[in-house]
């Protein structure tokens, strides 16, 4: 699925806290949509403190930040809640979000890459680490932002 900016997208239901579902369409405002390949994976938590960082400037042009992950509620539960993010951050373990725009999974092939595998050893000198206790889910299961 090939979006522009504005485009209007489907409406899905997603489990925010306390396992109530909420909708796509209960978002006023344009959506940033962020689709996270993995809660432990460096990339991605590096990317979420990008995106914290620059939220002001998101909500000053109208538009609200949504993150979503194809976790368990109960694991997207605790890593909202341990990290404090002003946006929203909801379970899709369904991946209707991922099936809706078209974000696919990958293969050990792409994932052992030389750039790839360079991006994430940077990101990990940087203190970028794995949490320990986080458990892995479906590691083939690409990101991404619309």
């Amino acid at each position: 699925m090939s979006l522009k900016i504005g485009d209007r997208i489907p409406d899905w239901s997603l489990v925010g806290p306390d396992d109530g579902l909420i909708h796509i369409s209960d978002f006023k405002k344009p959506l940033v949509l962020i689709l996270l390949r993995h809660l432990a994976w460096i990339a991605c938590r590096a990317h979420l403190g990008e995106v914290q960082g620059s939220y002001d400037q998101i909500r000053a042009l109208g538009s609200e930040v949504l993150v979503i992950s194809f976790d368990i509620p109960e694991h997207v539960d605790v890593y909202r809640e341990s990290n404090g993010f002003p946006f929203p951050v909801l379970s899709d373990p369904e991946r209707n979000s991922y099936q809706a725009l078209g974000i696919r999974r990958t293969s050990w092939k792409t994932m052992l890459k030389l750039d790839v595998i360079g991006r994430y050893l940077k990101l990990m000198i940087r203190g970028w680490l794995p949490p320990s206790k986080m458990k892995m889910s479906d590691v083939y299961q690409l990101g991404g932002d619309v």
